[in-house]
């Protein structure tokens, strides 16, 4: 692979977008950086290979500066709108890009389960469709689609596709890794919980809504479920 390489992943919350970050860790090829836009907005700052960033331009200053050295993967969850990224063509230039998707009822399932006072937005889907759209008018293409329940049902297949489309060499062995989390996960471990136990993609059940928050599921469900067919369309991912 070419240095100075930058890949973007953009995802939904909730998608398995985690346990993709850990098989791209596992690999040993790259520097992996974990959602480090939201961390750097939102929650106190982040470290980007030894720069401490507290702010958007300071995180795209930092990437880039890191892929100056050596390829670089960092994924990043939409729960929140990124101006900067999205108002910095030369930044999404610089960068390869995919997506990740997951159904948005088990997205809206599994995060209100967590964090029931999740607001809609949260949701990610809304955010993450105008992100494709700020990467198309940039780059003129749609970033490659993943989709978090492929994942966990072709591994193989779903991993052999994005790597052909970023221009990574295919590595079998990095689908399986030891349990136990990465450091960068601190203190949203409790986020990645699944993640940290286990040691491969795996197919885990959808648990229910509380029925407390049924009513507020329906309702997010059916303001992000247009976004989500927005960004399937017209789009080939790993089984299409």
């Amino acid at each position: 692979m070419v240095g100075g390489r930058l890949l973007a992943l953009w995802c939904v919350p909730r998608s398995r977008s985690t346990v993709f970050l850990r098989m791209m860790a596992e690999r040993g090829d790259l520097t992996v950086v974990h959602e480090p836009f939201s961390r750097a907005r939102f929650h106190g700052g982040v470290d980007v290979g030894g720069t401490p960033c507290a702010s958007e331009p300071e995180v795209v200053d930092a990437l880039l500066d890191l892929a100056g050295s050596g390829p670089v993967f960092f994924k990043e969850t939409t729960d929140y709108r990124y101006p900067a990224v999205l108002d910095d063509p030369s930044f999404l230039r610089a960068c390869t890009h995919a997506v990740m998707v997951r159904s948005p009822e088990a997205v809206v399932a599994s995060y209100l389960r967590l964090h029931p006072d999740a607001s809609l937005g949260a949701m990610g889907f809304e955010h993450l469709a105008e992100l494709d759209d700020a990467v198309a008018g940039a780059t003129g293409e749609r970033p490659f689609l993943l989709d978090g329940d492929e994942l966990s049902t072709s591994p193989a297949a779903t991993v052999a596709a994005y790597c052909d489309a970023v221009g990574l060499p295919f590595l079998p062995d990095a689908l399986q890794w030891e349990a136990g989390g990465l450091h960068a996960w601190g203190q949203f471990s409790r986020w990645h919980e699944t993640a940290a136990s286990t040691t491969g993609f795996v197919q885990t059940a959808s648990e229910p809504v509380p029925a407390e928050l049924r009513q507020r599921a329906a309702e997010y469900v059916a303001h992000h479920t247009p976004f989500d067919a927005r960004l399937r369309s017209a789009r080939r991912s790993a089984q299409t």
